[in-house]
C-alpha cells in the first residue's frame, strides 16, 4: 500500500514530531524491536502505539490522551475503545470497561494483554525508557509495557473509540 510514503509526507512537514522506523522486511523476530529501534528514537514526552495493520480514527485521540496526562502527571498510560477487525472484515466494539476511569493495576494484570489494546496505547515516555532487562528481551513488549507502566503510576481508560485493532490479520501475531 502507500503507507510509507504517506508517513514521507508528515515526516517531512513535521520533522521535529514524526520519527519513523521504515522496514522493507518484518525484523519482529530478528532482533529486539524495542531494544534496537523503539527506546533509542524516544525523543517526546509521550510514547503512542499505533502498529501496521492497525490504525487510529479519531482525530483527536492523542490530544485527548495528552491533554488527560497533562493534568494527571500520576497517570503513566492511557488507553481507550476500540473497534476490533476480524480478517473477514467483520467489525466489533472492544469497549473493556463501560466508562472513563481510573484503572487499577491489578486489572490490568488479570485481564491480559487484549485488555488494553495496542492501538490505543499512550506512555509516559520517562516511563518506558526506565524498563528492566526482561521487558526488552520479551516475545511480545505490549503486555510487560502495561504492567510496568501501570504499577509505575496510574493508569486510566477513555471510552471513546478512536482506534481499529486488526485481529488475526495476515501476518500478525495473533
Amino acid at each position: 500500500d502507500n503507507t510509507a510514503e504517506i508517513i514521507k509526507q508528515y515526516e517531512e512537514k513535521y520533522p521535529h514530531i514524526i520519527k519513523p522506523i521504515y522496514q522493507t522486511e518484518n525484523q519482529f523476530f530478528k532482533c529486539n524491536l524495542a531494544k534496537e529501534y523503539l527506546v533509542p528514537k524516544m525523543q517526546g514526552k509521550y510514547v503512542a502505539i499505533c502498529e501496521g495493520d492497525d490504525f487510529w480514527t479519531d482525530e483527536s485521540k492523542l490530544q485527548l490522551q495528552v491533554d488527560y496526562m497533562e493534568n494527571n502527571p500520576e497517570c503513566t498510560m492511557c488507553f481507550h475503545a476500540v473497534e476490533q477487525l476480524e480478517s473477514d472484515g467483520t467489525k466489533t466494539v472492544y469497549r473493556p470497561l463501560k466508562d472513563s476511569q481510573k484503572v487499577p493495576t491489578e486489572l490490568i494484570i488479570k485481564r491480559g494483554g487484549m485488555f488494553c489494546p495496542s492501538v490505543s496505547l499512550m506512555f509516559r515516555a520517562d516511563v518506558m525508557k526506565d524498563w528492566p532487562e526482561f521487558r526488552l528481551v520479551a516475545d511480545v513488549y505490549d503486555y510487560p509495557s502495561q504492567v510496568l507502566a501501570a504499577v509505575k503510576g496510574e493508569s486510566y481508560y477513555i471510552d471513546k473509540i478512536m482506534g481499529v485493532y486488526r485481529f488475526a490479520s495476515e501476518g500478525s501475531w495473533t
